[in-house]
Order: structure tokens, then sequence, then C-alpha cells
């Protein structure tokens, strides 16, 4: 296989039933988000993820364009 090909594979059983899950669950956690990113496929969730990272780039560069570059803590910096 090249770096090309993609298989699809099946999605193991998630376990909404264990302590942990539960405790997630008691601790505020939208554990409805795990469920719907498992139900991807690889491929999908590799594209949600450049989305993502293109638009923190996008981000950043805006933030150097106005004000000269990241800040170190944008919440002192008033």
């Amino acid at each position: 296989m090249n770096a090309v090909e993609t298989t699809e594979h099946a999605p193991c059983a998630l376990r909404t039933d264990g302590p942990e899950w539960r405790a997630a669950e008691a601790a505020g956690h939208d554990m409805s988000l795990i469920v719907e990113t498992l139900r991807q496929s690889v491929w999908e969730r590799f594209k949600m993820n450049d989305s993502a990272l293109s638009l923190a780039l996008m981000l950043r560069q805006a933030m150097t364009e106005q004000y000269g570059g990241p800040r170190a803590n944008p919440d002192t910096a008033h």
C-alpha cells in the first residue's frame, strides 16, 4: 500500500456504560462529540483536522498582521 491509498476499518465497539464514561458525563463533558467523531472515517477525521489547522494558521496570520505577532498572554495585554 502506498501513502495515497486508504483502507476502511470497521469501528470498534464503543463502550458507553463504563465507570470512566459515566464519570466524564458527570463532570459535564459532552460525550456525544466523541461518539459522532468516532463514527466518521479516518479520512473524514483527517479532513476535519486539516480544516482546524488551516483556521488556526489563518488566525495566527491575522494576529501578526493586526498586532505585530501573537501576544504572550492576551488577557493581560489591554
